[in-house]
């Protein structure tokens, strides 16, 4: 594995090494390495023309298509910041998130009118049948390892939706460990399950193209069954795999049929209950983190329920660190709970919300984000 600080450099080193290798896949089209790189190419370009650079936000429809895809690397070879919008969102929250991002235009792939009751500066439309020009390749893009890849847009749930943003390194970071971690290689094949305005989704792109993989878009009604979605993994021999903490006691108990190849399911954003793991062959794992930790803080390797085993979130993941705090912020130590505050070492000074701990507070963590919940240490074990 080749450790980048940015995942553009990782995706081309990929196409550069077998463009023809499929790189996304849906019921209605197959695109490879090299047909997602000249067609981002093209659609960068057409951006810079437009004025899109260095600093800028781009607002892009978020729908589960390949134009999505192709969409985001445009934007960022184009040195902008990408800002998804689930195209299922209300409109009131639309408005409310392309009012915060101040953007010149909105990239949409055409399923939703965003000319109606959601007006903007500009709308861009995206199509996967763009051309793709032999000189389409931008001049520059953002390879700085602290620019800005994306912002995404919390749940709201204590107050309006506040925008995280993310830098480059971090999701390098992160993809780099994850990658290394659960054997992800070329070989290998991944699905897209997760929310698209949810940040499980960027690692699960991510994690695929810089790992030279393929991605496979699943419909609606295949995502939410649980029968049909196992049915997915056998058809399309699925190695690795996201479902949403609500799915996994069901998908799990779909069994371990002929011809399943998955080797992890991954789950992350609730509280998951004992699973009996006894009759797959597969392994479940349980990410946990705020999104201002770039997406997972904590990973844990699920146990068997019929095992008895105390519940955990797991170990840190890459260059994580956990701290355990009294009310005063100070660390502290044994079974006694506190508020757990999560941070990856690389600061990152434009977190928003109002749970950030300034390392001044803090004098062993550089930048800290908590979600207010209560935790204690167990002694120390082997990760994984």
């Amino acid at each position: 594995m080749t450790t980048q600080s940015n995942v553009l450099e990782n995706f081309r080193l990929r196409e550069a090494l077998d463009g023809d290798r499929p790189a996304v896949v849906s019921a209605r089209e197959c695109l490879s390495y090299g047909e997602l790189d000249r067609r981002s190419d093209t659609l960068a370009r057409e951006l810079r023309d437009r004025g899109i650079g260095g600093g800028s936000l781009v607002p892009i429809e978020a729908a589960r298509n390949a134009d999505f895809i192709v969409g985001i690397l445009g934007i960022l070879k184009a040195g902008a910041t990408y800002v998804p919008i689930d195209d299922r969102y209300p409109d009131a929250r639309k408005r409310y998130i392309l009012q915060q991002c101040n953007a010149a235009l909105v990239l949409t792939t055409g399923a939703t009118r965003w000319d109606a009751p959601v007006r903007f500066a500009g709308v861009a439309g995206l199509s996967a049948d763009r051309s793709a020009r032999d000189d389409a390749r931008p001049t520059h893009d953002a390879d700085a390892r602290d620019a800005a890849i994306y912002v995404i847009f919390t749940s709201g749930s204590t107050g309006a939706p506040k925008g995280v943003i993310v830098e480059h390194a971090a999701v390098a970071a992160l993809v780099d460990w994850h990658n290394a971690r659960f054997e992800m290689h070329a070989e290998c094949r991944t699905t897209l399950m997760a929310g698209l305005g949810f940040d499980v989704s960027q690692w699960e792109i991510w994690s695929t193209l810089c790992a030279g993989a393929t991605l496979f878009l699943p419909d609606d009604e295949t995502r939410f069954d649980p029968d049909a979605l196992v049915g997915f993994f056998v058809r399309h021999r699925i190695t690795h795999a996201y479902v949403p903490t609500a799915m996994v006691a069901d998908v799990v108990g779909v069994g371990h049929p002929a011809g399943l190849m998955l080797k992890y399911l991954f789950t992350a954003g609730e509280k998951l209950g004992p699973i009996d793991t006894d009759r797959i062959d597969y392994a479940v794992i349980d990410y946990y983190g705020p999104t201002e930790a770039t997406i997972f803080a904590t990973c844990h390797v699920v146990p068997s329920a019929t095992l008895g085993r105390p519940e955990s979130i797991g170990w840190p993941v890459g260059d994580t660190e956990i701290l355990i705090l009294n009310d005063a912020r100070e660390e502290v130590t044994g079974k006694q709970p506190r508020r757990d505050l999560h941070r990856r070492a690389r600061p990152r000074p434009r977190l928003s919300g109002q749970r950030r701990v300034d390392r001044r507070e803090v004098p062993s963590a550089s930048a800290a984000a908590g979600p207010h919940d209560l935790s204690h240490r167990r002694p120390r074990a082997p990760a994984g």
